[in-house]
């Protein structure tokens, strides 16, 4: 299922080659990372991020925290997030192309950097996702 998502992600970014015994997405290119990591940062928030926040939403027991500026629903949370995650995907892109000095990426090292990126990303989402449901159940409390 992965591979096919790449190569459904690389169709939708602007191609696929596949030579040898290799698969390059095209847009995974240092030229191309802006647009990488904006595709990257919308399927993260809406297929990791949102379910993520939902299941929190389920699973946490409100309580009162103090105040921040997202909100704790999980779309709204997920909606809120996509801009800064879609900006943070294009910097660590450009930071794996800088400290390896690559000039793009196969589907090994794409799957393998988008992997280390959901890694990274989810465990200070689920806190702030915590984080934004207690304060939102403490708001409807009053």
């Amino acid at each position: 299922m992965d591979f096919g998502l790449n190569l459904i992600l690389g169709l939708c970014l602007g191609g696929v080659i596949v030579q040898d015994h290799s698969v390059v997405i095209l847009p995974v290119t240092a030229e191309g990372v802006t647009i990488s990591g904006s595709v990257l940062g919308a399927v993260i928030t809406w297929l990791v991020i949102w379910p993520a926040a939902k299941a929190v939403w389920q699973g946490t027991e409100a309580v009162q925290t103090s105040r921040l500026p997202l909100p704790g629903a999980p779309l709204h949370f997920a909606a809120a997030l996509m801009l800064p995650v879609m900006v943070l995907a294009a910097v660590f892109f450009k930071a794996v192309f800088c400290l390896f000095s690559f000039s793009a990426l196969d589907f090994f090292q794409f799957f393998c950097i988008r992997t280390a990126f959901v890694a990274l990303l989810l465990r200070p989402v689920v806190w702030l996702a915590a984080f934004c449901r207690k304060r939102s159940h403490r708001a409807k409390s009053y």
